[in-house]
Parts: C-alpha cells; sequence; structure tokens
C-alpha cells in the first residue's frame, strides 16, 4: 500500500510535460520605408486544446489568427519587431498547443505622413 501511495504522485507527474521551441523575429510585417518604426505594444494568441491530447476541442493554432487579432487590438496594419512563439502543453486530461504574436504596432497616421513626404 505504501508503495502505490507513492508511486501514484510520480506516474502522474511523468503524464504531464510542456514546452516551447524557439522564437522567430520577424522586423516588420510590410515592407516600411526607412525609418518608420513601431511604437505601440500589442500581443496575442491562438490555442488549439485537445481533450485526452488527441480529440480536438477547438481548431488549429494559427500564426495568421494571432498576427490580425494582434494588428485588430490597438487598429494598425503593420507591426515591426514581431517575436512568434509555439508553445505545447500535455496533461492528463488535455492538450494544448498556442501560437502567441507580440510587436510594435506603427500608427497609421505615421504610414500616412512618409508616403506624402517620403523626404
Amino acid at each position: 500500500m505504501k508503495l502505490l501511495r507513492l508511486c501514484c504522485p510520480i506516474i502522474l507527474l511523468c503524464l504531464a510535460a510542456c514546452s516551447a521551441r524557439p522564437s522567430s523575429i520577424i522586423t516588420s510585417t510590410s515592407p516600411l520605408p526607412p525609418g518608420v518604426r513601431g511604437t505601440i505594444k500589442t500581443s496575442a494568441s491562438d490555442c488549439q486544446y485537445n481533450l485526452l491530447g488527441i480529440i480536438p476541442i477547438t481548431s488549429s493554432a494559427s500564426t495568421e489568427s494571432a498576427l490580425d487579432d494582434a494588428k485588430s487590438y490597438i487598429n494598425v496594419d503593420v507591426l515591426t519587431d514581431v517575436t512568434v512563439d509555439h508553445s505545447f502543453g500535455y496533461y492528463i486530461l488535455w492538450s494544448n498547443n498556442c501560437v502567441r504574436i507580440s510587436g510594435l504596432g506603427v500608427p497609421r497616421e505615421e504610414l500616412r505622413q512618409r508616403a506624402e513626404f517620403p523626404y
């Protein structure tokens, strides 16, 4: 009985795990004139959840969806200094796969000014 009490927590800990992939860094989501940088911080994520690790509850995690959410939160069209992180979590009853985006938004006014007066 003592052996069972000792082994159960160890087995449960072995069934749970999480990991993260190295980040990707993107300088800009669209070509920009020289000297234009983002100034407004933003971030977003998109996740997929699975029941028992194999039955999908939500749709696949999408980098495009996370990027669109990050832009829409601050109402911009272009992000600079974009970081993309992928993380995975495997637990006893569920698992998740997440894509996280963070970056700096370029205000639309700045883009309009640069287009009107490039120098």
